[in-house]
């Protein structure tokens, strides 16, 4: 069994969507260990109703806005894990 560090865990519930939420969870902690990204999925509903607006909402919400969440904290948690 692999050793446990002491330490704590901090949380923030906000929308990743807009920048004001990126931003409330970029200055949530100084320092970022382990960052996970949820902004859900498309709506609720049958599949075959959803169409390619629907889809490429979804898309919109999760993919391009997550991935400029992983960049800004990404260099800080390399260069911690290079420290070790």
């Amino acid at each position: 069994m692999a050793a446990v560090a002491p330490g704590r865990v901090d949380t923030v519930c906000t929308d990743i969507t807009t920048p004001e939420g990126r931003v409330a969870a970029l200055e949530m902690s100084d320092r970022i260990d382990i960052r996970i990204n949820n902004a859900g999925g498309p709506t609720p509903g049958d599949i075959r109703d959803r169409g390619r607006d629907k889809w490429w909402l979804a898309l919109n919400a999760n993919f391009p806005k997550q991935i400029e969440s992983i960049e800004a904290t990404a260099d800080s948690m390399i260069k911690r894990s290079l420290q070790r």
